[in-house]
């Protein structure tokens, strides 16, 4: 994918040059200049192609991090427009001169043809910045590319920076905490080292132990254990209990007296006749 990017951008620029080829004769030939008018169609694709060869193509690349499309654009400058400007004036004596050679000739023919190539997009800008400025302008594409992309990523890093700072400042504003520390790390370089005691360390009673004495002391005689007295049981007298409860009375209900049964009226009737014969 990196390497599409820089073969797309070397194509591309290689391919926009052709372009102008096509607006014959070519105003800026090695060794001299055509001059000609311009139309407004070919001005204004100068225009739009100086505008996104300088500040377009390489503040994208830079911003967005393509190196690879920088370095497609780089190469195009160096091969297109510096190499024939440094290898042709080496040249023309083998070119011309009485060792010519065919080799040289079509060699020469090549890099003279590229050097036209690299020229014709910038040729109506020199209506306004001359020729002399103009016929260098592809050779400037080199220095300006690289200038952008190395300001921009030196302005992404100081801001990446601030903004850590801005996050943690403690960590950068704090000189006195690390000025403590490193007073405390040359403390600790400078400060002697104690050999270690490997082993049991048994330190001396810091009293000398009193000595004994010539004579044994004699043994101390074991007592008779004592036992404890016996006490009687005590006798608890009538007088020393306790009263008893006095018992709870109890209620006799008696039941109702029967009810006296009901007296009879004998009501006046007819005496009954005694039918018995008188004897």
């Amino acid at each position: 994918m990196r390497r599409d990017y820089f073969i797309c951008t070397f194509l591309l620029c290689i391919c926009v040059s052709l372009f102008y080829v096509c607006f014959s004769p070519l105003y800026f030939v090695y060794g001299g200049i055509v001059l000609r008018e311009f139309g407004l169609v070919e001005t204004i694709f100068a225009w739009v192609y100086a505008i996104f060869v300088f500040a377009v193509l390489p503040v994208y690349a830079a911003i967005f991090k393509k190196f690879w499309v920088t370095a497609g654009l780089a190469s195009y400058s160096l091969l297109c427009a510096c190499l024939p400007v440094w290898i042709l004036p080496g040249m023309e004596a083998s070119i011309a001169g009485p060792d010519a050679n065919i080799l040289s000739v079509i060699w020469g023919f090549c890099l003279k043809s590229i050097y036209g190539m690299s020229e014709a997009p910038f040729a109506p800008i020199s209506r306004a910045f001359g020729n002399k400025f103009t016929e260098t302008l592809p050779r400037k594409i080199l220095p300006v590319i690289i200038i952008i992309y190395c300001v921009v990523q030196l302005y992404r890093f100081y801001k990446a920076a601030y903004i850590a700072e801005k996050l943690s400042p403690e960590d950068v504003i704090d000189t006195t905490a690390q000025e403590n520390k490193k007073k405390v790390a040359e403390g600790v370089r400078n400060s002697t080292i104690e050999p270690e005691i490997l082993g049991t360390v048994i330190s001396a009673p810091s009293k000398p132990a009193p000595a004994p004495d010539a004579a044994p002391k004699p043994a101390p005689a074991h007592a008779a254990p004592v036992k404890a007295p016996v006490q009687a049981p005590v006798q608890v007298s009538n007088a020393q209990k306790k009263p008893e409860p006095a018992p709870v009375p109890v209620k006799v209900v008696h039941a109702a007296p029967p009810k006296p049964a009901p007296t009879v009226i004998q009501l006046p009737g007819p005496k009954p006749q005694n039918n018995t014969p008188n004897q």
